[in-house]
């Protein structure tokens, strides 16, 4: 073999050399790129199930608030109906005192005083006309 030749091989050796350590590096770049695809993948997953679970606890929650927001307007019903009822016993308990009042002064009242004496006085004189012989019964009244 001669010198040239030598070098020649040599130097396709190098070359050689060279075209592996850069396919070497570039499969170990794939490599990594792989790595952290699969690892972004599995993060991706997990942040889906995560979000899953959140959707899944936000409709519970939502539905506990939706039922807890029922009962508060239940209860306001229920309150509403309670002030009306107890509004109307009041004013019926006012009206009746309101009546109470007006017979008390109307009988308090010289007008009624005068009435009653005129009714009296009419009765009496009724049984005077009908029955004379009960004059001292109506004398001793």
């Amino acid at each position: 073999m001669n010198l040239s030749s030598l070098k020649n091989q040599i130097t396709d050796v190098k070359k050689s050399n060279i075209d592996i350590q850069k396919q070497i590096s570039e499969n170990e770049k794939k490599l990594e790129y792989d790595r952290h695809t699969k690892k972004l993948n599995e993060l991706n997953v997990e942040k889906k199930k995560k979000e899953e679970q959140q959707k899944e606890l936000s409709t519970e929650e939502y539905a506990k608030k939706v039922s807890e927001k029922a009962a508060e307007v239940a209860k306001m019903e229920q309150d509403v109906i309670n002030l009306k009822n107890h509004t109307t016993q009041y004013k019926v308990l006012k009206d009746e005192e309101i009546k109470q009042k007006a017979l008390k002064t109307y009988m308090d009242s010289d007008e009624y005083k005068k009435e009653v004496e005129a009714n009296v006085k009419a009765e009496n004189f009724y049984i005077c006309k009908t029955k004379p012989y009960s004059m001292k019964t109506l004398a001793q009244k």
